[in-house]
C-alpha cells in the first residue's frame, strides 16, 4: 500500500515538474501576437521612448530620411510593407529578445573611437594601475630615491597620463562626431519607406 502511495507521490510531482520546468509559450505567443498587430507608427514611438527620442539615430540605422520617419510618426504616410518588417526587426532585438541594443546596431557608433571612449570611460582604473606599475618598474631601475616617493612619482604620472589619453580621445571623438544627417526627402516622399495616404 505504501509502495502504491510513493509511487502516485512519484508520478504527481513528476509532472508537476515538468510542467513547471517547460519554456511557457503562452507569453512568447502574446508578444509575437502583440508585435505582428503594431502598426509601423506604432513601432517607431516604442524605439524613440527607448533611444530618447534621436529620430536621427532610427534614421542611420534604418539608412533612410528622418523625415520620412516623422512623416510616418505622425500619420501623414503609411509605411512599406518592406519597412514594417524592418521596423518589427530592430524592435523584436532591441526591445523583445534584448540580443543588442541600439547603440551597437547605429553604425556611427561602430567606429574604434566610440570604443575606446566606452573602454576609458568603464575601464579608467585598470588603466591608471597599468600606467603605475609600469612607472614604477621603470622608475626603480633607473632612480635609487626613497620608495614612498617613487610610489607617489609613479601614480601622479599615471594620472596625468589617464587624463591626457582621455582627452586626446575626446578631442578625436568632437572632430570625428557623424554630422547630423542630410535630409535628402524632406520635401518629397520615399517610396522605399512611405506610402501616400
Amino acid at each position: 500500500m505504501t509502495k502504491k502511495i510513493y509511487l502516485l507521490l512519484f508520478t504527481i510531482l513528476s509532472c508537476l515538474i515538468s510542467i513547471s520546468c517547460s519554456k511557457d509559450n503562452g507569453t512568447d505567443s502574446l508578444i509575437e501576437e502583440k508585435l505582428d498587430s503594431m502598426t509601423g507608427k506604432e513601432i517607431i514611438r516604442e524605439l524613440l521612448i527607448k533611444n530618447d527620442n534621436d529620430i536621427n539615430q532610427l534614421a542611420r540605422i534604418f539608412d533612410c530620411s528622418p523625415s520620412s520617419l516623422i512623416r510616418i510618426l505622425n500619420g501623414e504616410t503609411i509605411n512599406t510593407p518592406e519597412a514594417e518588417k524592418q521596423f518589427k526587426n530592430v524592435l523584436n532585438q532591441t526591445l523583445i529578445a534584448k540580443e543588442k541594443t541600439l547603440d551597437e546596431i547605429d553604425p556611427s557608433k561602430q567606429s574604434w573611437i566610440f570604443k575606446s571612449r566606452f573602454f576609458i570611460e568603464n575601464h579608467y582604473i585598470w588603466l591608471i594601475i597599468m600606467l603605475c606599475i609600469i612607472f614604477l618598474l621603470v622608475s626603480i631601475e633607473l632612480v635609487e630615491i626613497n620608495f614612498f616617493s617613487i610610489i607617489a612619482i609613479a601614480f601622479s604620472i599615471a594620472i596625468l597620463l589617464a587624463i591626457l589619453i582621455y582627452i586626446i580621445d575626446m578631442a578625436f571623438i568632437w572632430f570625428t562626431d557623424p554630422p547630423l544627417l542630410v535630409d535628402k526627402f524632406k520635401n518629397t516622399y520615399d517610396p522605399i519607406w512611405e506610402i501616400l495616404k
